[in-house]
């Protein structure tokens, strides 16, 4: 596995595919690593994107902050960066603003 701070090149089976990584984990893998993740596809017209979690949890909260309104992929990996699942649901139950306004 090859990585920087925003993906990593993660080889299954000989074939390398690019996954988009929260910061929080993409920081904490080495290369040559073996890693297990939860994926999440994003199919558009003009690309198919993968991001991978380290928790099924992580990567349900990506996939439901997008069906907020304006919240695309881009936005609920920076979410999931910055916070894991639990402290996400907690700001959104809670309603605290401030918590909230600290995701880019």
């Amino acid at each position: 596995m090859a990585a920087n701070l925003t993906n990593a090149t993660v080889m299954i089976g000989g074939v390398g595919f690019q996954v988009n990584l929260p910061l929080r984990i993409s920081s904490q893998i080495k290369i040559g690593e073996e890693i297990s993740l939860f994926t999440y596809l994003a199919v558009r017209e003009d690309a198919l994107t993968l991001y991978g979690f380290d928790s099924q949890y992580d990567c349900e909260i990506f996939t439901t902050l997008q069906t907020v309104s304006g919240i695309g992929p881009k936005a609920a990996l920076s979410a999931v960066s910055i916070y894991d699942a639990g402290q996400i649901y907690e700001a959104l139950a809670s309603n605290d603003q401030n918590k909230l306004e600290k995701i880019p």
